[in-house]
């Protein structure tokens, strides 16, 4: 599988910015947009919300607030098509193991031809970097290019 990913330029702004705001531990939330066996739209993210639990070593999210913004998401016609979360200065964003066990969890829960995306992402000496990642039919996690729109 290897589906295109387009990123509208605000997402990534607002990316930049959620991770900017936490540039010591992780942050993340929900990604929106829509798919097809082709390619994946992505025209908004999520954050963690007011009451995540953030640190160094991962982000637990803040469910009440993720299922209304889901809610108002889905009124729009967008939909889950995964999630993004940022590392810490001083770490790469290449998945973690805690973050490979969670892809494939998350992945069980769709057929393969719709598995969701993972993003992360860093914000290090001024610069703001990410990287889209899905998993490949063997389970094995695979770098994605993407297109911003």
């Amino acid at each position: 599988m290897n589906r295109k990913i387009y990123l509208s330029e605000r997402t990534m702004t607002k990316m930049h910015e959620l991770t900017k705001a936490y540039p010591d531990v992780e942050n993340g939330g929900i990604i929106f947009g829509r798919m097809n066996t082709r390619w994946i739209k992505i025209y908004d993210v999520s954050d963690a919300g007011p009451r995540a639990r953030r640190s160094r070593y991962g982000v637990v999210f803040d469910n009440t607030y993720l299922l209304e913004y889901t809610s108002r998401k889905e009124a729009e016609d967008h939909f889950f098509v995964g999630t993004w979360h940022s590392h810490p200065s001083g770490c790469s964003t290449y998945p973690s193991s805690t973050d490979k066990e969670t892809m494939v969890l998350l992945s069980k829960n769709f057929e393969i031809c719709y598995y969701p995306v993972f993003c992360i992402t860093k914000f290090e000496d001024g610069l703001f970097s990410l990287n889209f990642y899905e998993l490949n039919e063997k389970q094995r996690i695979a770098t994605r290019e993407y297109i911003l729109f």
